[in-house]
């Protein structure tokens, strides 16, 4: 029953038609639904905005795991390369102390130095000489090699297996072997004569102490006696000493008043398992005295004898290292001699005080000894040194000069005078 307060109000299929279009009615869309179905259907429909464009966000990169095969791999790896490194250490050290020979003759003196190179010397007996008679006639039990200043390691290594000194080692062999046991910092530049068929340890230590059964000396102008027999037991190739004892045997040998000074300088092979000192003296004697010899016609012409020659020779050369001021110092010298001034070398002093380089004192400049050629006129009673070729040529081939004082300045130029007046001049120039 109706209710009385209320109207009612039936709606017809008609009405309906009226509310609804036939496109609402059958629309499945937002838009498309009716208007009493849709959401905020009596708000106006606004624009969405646009979305915010931003950047991805990098994931983090996840840790990779290893399979069970790669752990395995990477397990072995890590063995065998410690294994490796175990064995190469192993092998370094038996290199550096399986054989006696390193540790003995690594430290050894010079006995030792000489036993070493008997144990692979030849039997054949090779004299000393000089080295350019030696280059002359060859020799087919050695080679020759020179390793100039700066060369590397393997370089050395290389052009000794290119001369055949290796046999059938490889130039990588000896490489090994002297780095294993630091030879490799300790070889020097100069002249190796070395034996052809030795073993690799024997090159080794030649290439270390410098020497084999023969030996390339080279003995400069203005050496003393005292100062070559230093050198050559310096490189364990004599006993101290016995180059001195040589030398004044030597001059017995060939009548001679003096031994220094007779000693001609220069490059000598020498056998180091031989009698090396007597041998080397003796060639050195010979080697002075065959310039001489040549020179006789002008020895007569000069009026002096060998050892005068010499002794002014040994002056010259401990005056000056320049080969071109030689000539003039010599004519300055005879100059002296021949009007009866003393002839004011500092080196005859330095020579009998064995100073040479310190400051001479007054005492010693005015001290009456026979080398003092301040207080003493003439010439000392010995050579002062052994000198070269070309101070021996200018004391027989002077300068014909009128100068009789010369000195040199901080550059080593030198800067004669005719008087004692002009020397001073000089002095007050040169050397204030």
């Amino acid at each position: 029953m109706p209710n009385p307060g209320m109207t009612s109000r039936t709606v017809s299929r008609n009405d309906q038609e009226g509310l609804f279009s036939e496109e609402d009615l059958h629309s499945t869309g937002e838009q498309g639904k009716p208007l009493a179905l849709r959401k905020n259907a009596s708000a106006p429909q606004q624009k969405k905005p646009e979305p915010r464009v931003t950047a991805p966000k990098k994931k983090p990169k996840k840790r990779k795991r290893f399979t069970p095969k790669e752990r395995q791999a990477l397990v072995r790896f890590s063995i065998a390369f410690s294994a490796v490194l175990v064995v190469s250490l192993a092998v370094a050290l038996v290199l550096r102390f399986a054989g006696p020979s390193y540790e003995q003759y690594i430290s050894s003196d010079t006995v030792t130095n000489q036993e070493f190179v008997r144990s692979f010397s030849s039997e054949l007996h090779q004299p000393a000489m000089p080295y350019e008679v030696y280059t002359e006639i060859g020799d087919a039990e050695h080679i020759i090699y020179t390793i100039p200043y700066g060369t590397s390691v393997p370089a050395i290594c290389r052009e000794l297996s290119e001369l055949g000194v290796l046999g059938a080692r490889s130039a990588q062999e000896l490489l090994d072997l002297l780095t294993a046991n630091g030879f490799d910092t300790s070889i020097r530049s100069g002249t190796y004569l070395i034996p052809k068929g030795l073993d690799l340890q024997t090159i080794g230590l030649i290439l270390y102490k410098g020497f084999s059964d023969l030996a390339v000396v080279s003995l400069y102008d203005g050496m003393t006696l005292a100062g070559i027999d230093s050198y050559l037991s310096g490189r364990g190739l004599i006993g101290e000493g016995s180059f001195l004892e040589a030398a004044e045997q030597a001059a017995v040998q060939f009548d001679l008043p003096f031994a220094e000074g007779f000693c001609l300088p220069g490059a000598y092979v020498l056998p180091v398992s031989g009698d090396a000192p007597e041998e080397l003296a003796e060639v050195m004697v010979r080697s002075v005295l065959d310039l001489l010899n040549a020179h006789a016609d002008r020895l007569g012409f000069l009026g002096r004898t060998k050892e005068e020659i010499l002794i002014i020779a040994s002056m010259i050369q401990r005056e000056t290292a320049s080969i071109g001021q030689m000539p003039l110092i010599s004519g300055i010298i005879y100059n002296r001699l021949d009007c009866g001034m003393p002839l004011g070398i500092d080196a005859t002093t330095r020579y009998e005080t064995d100073n040479w380089t310190r400051p001479i004192t007054a005492a010693e400049l005015a001290a009456d000894t026979p080398y003092n050629t301040r207080t003493k006129s003439g010439l000392p009673p010995t050579g002062i040194a052994n000198a070269g070729i070309e101070a021996i040529e200018a004391a027989l081939f002077p300068d014909d000069t009128p100068y009789f004082y010369y000195l040199h300045d901080a550059e080593g130029r030198i800067h004669p005078a005719v008087t004692y007046g002009e020397h001073l001049e000089n002095v007050e120039k040169y050397l204030r």
